[in-house]
């Protein structure tokens, strides 16, 4: 039997978790909670991971912030839909996104803890 190729457009990750971030009108907590996250994993010896952000139709300055956010840090990532379709919707876009089945899936609104 010959296994099928599989091709993907999603980079390869052998890091330790993906996390997945909904967020919502959130331009100003998004540096407070990538600041706070940093800080986080610095206290776990910097284990590698990789931050999905997905902006739920955001009408403030949010993706322009996430934008920013991934040309600073190859470790980011943002999906961006065009209009509110919900927090569950969001997520699912996120873990359809990640290259890990190690998840972590916090909001904005709260602070990075593990």
């Amino acid at each position: 039997m010959q296994i099928p190729e599989v091709k993907t457009d999603k980079p390869m990750f052998d890091g330790l978790f993906s996390g997945i971030v909904p967020c919502l009108n959130e331009e100003e907590a998004i540096p407070v909670f990538y600041e706070e996250f940093l800080k986080a994993i610095a206290s776990m010896n910097n284990p590698r991971f990789e931050l999905i952000f997905v902006d739920d139709g955001s009408t403030d300055a949010t993706l322009q912030t996430l934008r920013d956010l991934s040309e600073k840090d190859s470790r980011v990532r943002y999906i961006s839909f065009s209009r509110n379709f919900g927090k569950e919707a969001a997520m699912f876009a996120g873990l359809s996104e990640a290259t890990t089945s190690r998840l972590w899936t916090p909001t904005c609104k709260t602070r990075p803890r593990f």
